[in-house]
């Protein structure tokens, strides 16, 4: 049952960042919020679940911008197995967020270069740094919360 909501709330949450809060948070940035549940994924249920969590997350958010399917499903897809890697290793507690923030960091600055590269119209690193500053204190918050038993 779990999986099948996360399943479902992917495209929700794909729809809601394209429109409803595209550029709502201040400095006109966009929280990533289906990177933050793909990078979730990946840390709560392993690098499997993380790796297909992250497909399907790219696939979409690519779908709704209308170009790079293929690369952003793997952009987003090496981020949940990334971060399943680092779930199944035991780390230290405190080390979830700075791996959630590295991976925000790496995904962000990837898209916006692959778009870039495929003559895209991408705004430049300056103007992307709102956008890393949101998405990082989201991760911050949501990956350094005490950890929830998963029952599946």
């Amino acid at each position: 049952m779990a999986k099948l909501l996360v399943v479902l709330l992917f495209p929700l949450l794909a729809i809601a960042q394209s429109t409803v809060l595209w550029r709502a948070l201040p400095g006109e940035a966009t929280l990533d919020l289906v990177l933050l549940l793909t990078i979730a994924c990946g840390g709560r249920s392993g690098a499997a679940a993380g790796s297909a969590a992250g497909l399907w997350a790219g696939a979409l958010v690519a779908a709704l911008r209308g170009s790079l399917a293929g690369p952003m499903a793997l952009l987003y897809g090496l981020a949940g197995w990334l971060a399943g890697i680092h779930a199944e290793r035991a780390p230290k507690r405190w080390t979830y967020p700075v791996v959630g923030v590295a991976l925000t960091v790496l995904v962000s600055v990837a898209e916006s270069e692959l778009s870039r590269a495929w003559g895209g119209a991408q705004p430049g690193m300056l103007s992307l740094l709102p956008t890393l500053a949101w998405n990082a204190l989201a991760c911050l918050a949501l990956l350094g919360a005490p950890r929830a038993k998963c029952q599946a």
